[in-house]
């Protein structure tokens, strides 16, 4: 019999009290299970799907050896603009990303009908 609060670990079928954040969805007692747990999880994905990763990467590969300094390139241009910018700059263009995907995820709840709304029809 199971004490209140525990769950068994679905990898090594250990008794763990799950955390309060995670709670129900807490599937495994560590992190190594929690490894094993996605590991076997990917394993199934692959053998699912195929063929989800084929027909993309000749394309990609082209693009590259047509492009063979662009990441390089990528990489030194973000970090120059990175160094360009003061704390204050950083943190404001961080929390201005933030309010955009705040409006953003506003504007998707608003065409979301409410519980009243459905309830009435």
């Amino acid at each position: 019999m199971m004490m209140a609060g525990k769950k068994r670990c679905t990898c090594c079928g250990r008794l763990f009290v799950p955390d309060r954040r995670v709670g129900a969805r807490q599937k495994a007692c560590s992190t190594a299970c929690r490894k094993i747990r996605k590991d076997e999880s990917n394993k199934r994905f692959r053998r699912k799907n195929l063929d989800y990763w084929v027909g993309r990467y000749d394309v990609v590969r082209a693009w590259r050896q047509e492009h063979p300094d662009y990441q390089r390139a990528w990489r030194r241009k973000r970090k120059e603009q990175r160094q360009t910018l003061s704390t204050g700059e950083i943190q404001a263009e961080m929390f201005s990303k933030a309010l955009d995907a705040v409006q953003k995820n506003v504007l998707v709840l608003r065409e979301i009908p409410s519980r009243d709304a459905l309830s009435s029809d």
